[in-house]
């Protein structure tokens, strides 16, 4: 049966979908998010989202994606920047929400 299970297997097409660690500030309040995620535009949604939780904005559309920068974390030196902040708000299942104000 293992056998049969490991051809199987063999046979199908697996696709893993790796998660990458993302920097997104939000620049009108400069208010950061890390966030993990597939990709970028993945992460970029998950940030708005947790912006939501921050608060609207008079005259400002938190939803405008042209509020927000993007920068992939691809190494360890960079997410220990992040650890030792002291701006913590609040987190997501996927984000963690930095907000100086």
């Amino acid at each position: 049966m293992a056998a049969a299970l490991h051809r199987r297997l063999e046979k199908q097409e697996v696709i893993i979908m790796m998660k990458s660690l993302y920097l997104i500030t939000f620049h009108p309040t400069d208010t950061q998010f890390v966030v993990e995620q597939e990709h970028a535009e993945k992460a970029l949604e998950s940030a708005i989202e947790a912006n939501k939780l921050v608060g609207e904005m008079p005259d400002i559309d938190i939803t405008d994606k042209k509020y927000y920068a993007i920068e992939e974390i691809n190494s360890f030196e960079k997410l220990k920047i992040h650890l030792k902040r002291q701006d913590y708000y609040a987190e997501t299942d996927d984000t963690v929400i930095f907000d100086n104000n």
